[in-house]
């Protein structure tokens, strides 16, 4: 397992230990966009930082190019990460010599829930959490599947200035793609719209669009940060005002243009995966959204970590989808020889009754945004 040790602020007499649980990505990505951990907190208090690479992310693969091998998929599990990070602090304290300092864990989404269950699990190792955006009750017997579509759906309608909400232009735009799917002759004019790098060949290649504009559009609203960052890609400060602001204008200056409707939505997905004008075309085929990592993810959302996810109309902007735990099912059995477990966090950890399953759970904050569509399943008193 790889981990970063920190310890520019470190009082050795007296600091204590402010430990990062390392989440689906490279450990480098957290440590780069987590200053309030690894300067603000470490010089106020005059911490040691550490930071936990996540088994299976980053370089920390347990089979070396084989990992993602079906057979070696049982090894990616929340409590076996757990046990790692358990066991990197436990061998940290005694190799310095730290063993009577105190230890705060810290991460946010997939980490926030790790640091919120380390505490309640391990308490003996970790004296408190800071649980940022930690959805430990997204699950199917807690929150309803359409909660993240609609919450970020209200998060563009109020982000938008124009006379048509800037939910409605994206609800428009993938409509419009949707239409078009099966018009081979209108391939070249997507193609141009919005910069592909190879023109469609059939409706796969359009379907793949329409779930790249979808991820990144549902993305943006989750770093929907008042400050610029490159947490996941490079993006200004509050870029789904941004993203709005340039849809509208695309709308105002192509509404009369062929496939007009296109127009808003590639602005506003552009936002998201190009918003420096880095890449000269986007690519369909390839992953969005750099920072994090589906490949461990993906095993993850199909044994322990299945959180529900449907998109109704009218109330979502994102094309309509259903959740239905059977194909989910077997589409993780094709994939990954994996069968989720839906309720597991919620049975193993508690969270169908919080206030109950919490009452003894200590020295964790939960900080949750608003405008955060995951906040729907974080602890919000």
């Amino acid at each position: 397992m790889r981990y970063l040790v920190d310890e520019t602020y470190f009082d050795k007499d007296n600091g204590p230990i402010i430990f990062y649980a390392g989440n689906e990505g490279d450990i480098w990505t957290f440590f780069d966009n987590s200053g309030f951990m690894s300067t603000t907190l470490a010089e106020k208090f005059g911490a040691l930082t550490i930071w936990g690479e996540h088994r299976y992310y980053g370089k920390s693969m347990p089979f070396g190019d084989d990992s993602f091998e079906k057979e070696n998929l049982n090894m990616l599990t929340v409590e076996a990460a757990m046990n790692d990070y358990v066991d990197l602090i436990k061998s940290i304290k005694e190799t310095e010599g730290l063993q009577d300092r105190a230890v705060i864990v810290g991460g946010g989404s997939y980490g926030g829930m790790l640091s919120a269950w380390l505490r309640m699990k391990y308490p003996q190792w970790f004296q408190g959490a800071l649980a940022a955006s930690a959805p430990i009750l997204f699950f199917d017997g807690y929150v309803a599947p359409d909660a993240y579509d609609i919450i970020a759906t209200g998060s563009y309608a109020a982000s938008g200035t124009g006379e048509t909400a800037c939910s409605d232009l994206i609800s428009d735009g993938f409509a419009e793609l949707a239409d078009l799917r099966a018009n081979k002759d209108a391939y070249g004019d997507i193609a141009e719209i919005f910069n592909l790098c190879a023109v469609p060949e059939g409706e796969i290649e359009v379907q793949s669009l329409i779930d790249t504009l979808s991820d990144s559009i549902g993305t943006m609203a989750m770093v929907n940060y008042p400050y610029p960052t490159s947490f996941v890609e490079p993006l200004p400060a509050w870029p789904v005002a941004t993203a709005c602001a340039a849809g509208e204008d695309a709308w105002n200056k192509n509404w009369q243009e062929k496939y007009a409707k296109l127009y808003p939505i590639q602005a506003v997905g552009k936002t998201f995966y190009n918003y420096n004008d880095q890449e000269p075309c986007l690519d369909v085929s390839v992953q969005q959204g750099g920072g994090l990592d589906d490949n461990g993810w993906g095993v993850q959302a199909c044994n322990e970590m299945a959180m529900p996810f449907s998109s109704p109309k009218p109330a979502s902007m994102f094309p309509e989808a259903e959740w239905n735990e059977k194909e989910n099912s077997a589409q993780c059995e094709a994939m990954y020889g994996e069968s989720p477990q839906y309720n597991w966090a919620l049975e193993y950890f508690g969270g169908i009754n919080p206030k109950k399953d919490f009452m003894k759970a200590s020295n964790i904050i939960f900080s949750n945004g608003t405008l955060d569509p995951w906040h729907a399943g974080g602890v919000l008193e």
